[in-house]
């Protein structure tokens, strides 16, 4: 949630994030705002939690300035996409998908180069942790607008690959070494090598349970 209680909030990026959450991915209110930037981030709700919040909420403000929402991928957001109530600013090339059904609403509307499909993620079962990377024949490739200060993705591969950017976090390469997640794998505790350079921590057992080859086991 971002506030400006005592001065106006402005000049603020948010981009190449994974949000997994409850009620907002984020929350813009309470005080005068310009020049807020929200692109290229990856909103999942958890669809097993009452439905209401949003993607992105811009609401109960004072002012509201110039602002962008672009390349966002919206995943799983009950009740609602999104929800922002200014027309100062411009809401476009964003990816917008529910798993378990057809898609609630958003404030606005589904705009002119937005899409309603499934992304194509390496892994996705609708929990936490899924393998958010786009598998080859994503609509989200080349599918977003260009946006010249992001230079990088969230694994820091290079934008844009083909000429134009992906909506989303992670930009395709075909080329280039896709990391494998816990939850991919089945892991809830230990080390895991995710394939490319890098170890993931997949958690902690409760005592007195041990972990064995990414599970949980009660001795004896």
């Amino acid at each position: 949630t971002i506030s400006a209680v005592d001065a106006p909030a402005h000049d603020i990026i948010i981009r190449n994030n994974i949000f997994e959450y409850r009620d907002n991915g984020v929350s813009i209110s309470y005080g005068s705002f310009y020049e807020i930037h929200i692109y290229n981030n990856l909103f999942k709700a958890y669809l097993q939690d009452p439905p209401w919040g949003a993607a992105v909420a811009i609401y109960n403000f004072d002012s509201m300035g110039y602002f962008t929402v672009l390349n966002n991928l919206m995943i799983d957001c009950h009740c609602q996409y999104r929800r922002i109530d200014s027309s100062n600013g411009i809401v476009d090339y964003n990816l917008i998908w529910y798993s378990d059904g057809p898609a609630c609403g958003g404030v606005p509307g589904l705009q002119a180069n937005e899409l309603l499909a499934d992304p194509q993620f390496v892994f996705y079962d609708g929990e936490q942790g899924g393998n958010y990377h786009l598998r080859e024949g994503s609509p989200a490739i080349d599918a977003g607008t260009d946006i010249s200060s992001l230079l990088s993705d969230y694994d820091g591969h290079p934008r844009s690959v083909n000429g134009r950017m992906d909506i989303g976090p992670y930009e395709y390469d075909s080329g280039a070494c896709v990391p494998t997640t816990c939850a991919q794998e089945g892991w809830v505790c230990g080390q895991l090598a995710d394939g490319c350079s890098d170890t993931l921590s997949c958690g902690e057992c409760i005592p007195p349970d041990l972990c064995e080859n990414g599970q949980c086991v009660t001795p004896g």
